[in-house]
């Protein structure tokens, strides 16, 4: 992938790989859900926002650098934990444990990348 791609402008190499990564999503959706057109438009919000993630996360090493953009990366299951709160769901003990030490660690590299 990274030979055939590697190549390519930054975001023509972003846009095919996010059209290999939607064809596959759909050939694994494929038996599951019937015809993968209507796995698409049941997932096209999912696509979308994958699609939208990358591009930011592009922005971001561009305009921030690859060091300072990988420790956000951390910041991931925090996210998801918000967007499930969000929903309703509660977290448990060892998950709000988890985002104390994600964040913790966010805060140290970070400190430690300004010195």
């Amino acid at each position: 992938m990274r030979i055939a791609l590697g190549t390519l402008p930054p975001w023509t190499a972003v846009a095919g790989r996010i059209a290999i990564a939607a064809s596959a999503t759909l050939v694994w959706m494929w038996p599951a859900d019937g015809p993968g057109l209507r796995a698409l438009r049941r997932n096209r919000r999912a696509l979308a926002g994958s699609t939208l993630a990358v591009a930011f996360w592009q922005i971001g090493i561009r305009v921030r650098g690859p060091g300072a953009t990988s420790v956000l990366f951390n910041l991931v299951p925090v996210a998801a934990l918000l967007i499930a709160a969000g929903f309703g769901r509660m977290p448990a003990v060892p998950q709000l444990l988890a985002v104390a030490i994600a964040v913790g660690g966010v805060i140290w590299a970070s400190r430690g990348a300004r010195r």
